[in-house]
């Protein structure tokens, strides 16, 4: 049994040894179809978690990168156990506050966030 709690802390932390390791041996198990789907919804979980820390000012853009980069990682694991394309589930969600002082840094900044893999909201919108 996997203690989400403790995989969600892990990925929060961006501590990527530990959480691999979790995943491995989740993998090891044999899981059903829907423990992968929910082991992937607790995964991002932890991702949503270091969004709301970049939203904060506690992480930087670096970290958002390592946590897009780990949920890849962990999509392509567990990808192998299911039919069905998991790699459409987004990391989570960052908010960006426009200051119409500088929209292209807006733009490439919103561009990086989303190749880290996560959505993008502004005033309750998808920017891009």
């Amino acid at each position: 049994m996997i203690d989400y709690k403790a995989l969600i802390c892990h990925i929060e932390n961006l501590d990527d040894e530990k959480t691999m390791n979790i995943i491995d041996d989740f993998v090891a198990s044999d899981p059903k179809r829907e423990e992968v789907i929910e082991i992937m919804n607790i995964c991002q979980m932890g991702t949503e978690k270091v969004g709301a820390l970049y939203e904060k000012g506690e992480y930087f853009i670096s970290d958002l990168l390592v946590a897009g980069a780990l949920l890849k990682e962990i999509k392509e694991k567990l990808q192998s156990l299911i039919d069905e394309d998991i790699g459409s589930i987004k990391s989570g969600r960052i908010t960006l506050l426009s200051t119409n002082e500088n929209k292209q840094g807006e733009v490439i900044l919103a561009k990086i966030i989303q190749m880290a893999g996560f959505n993008i909201i502004r005033s309750g919108t998808s920017i891009l």
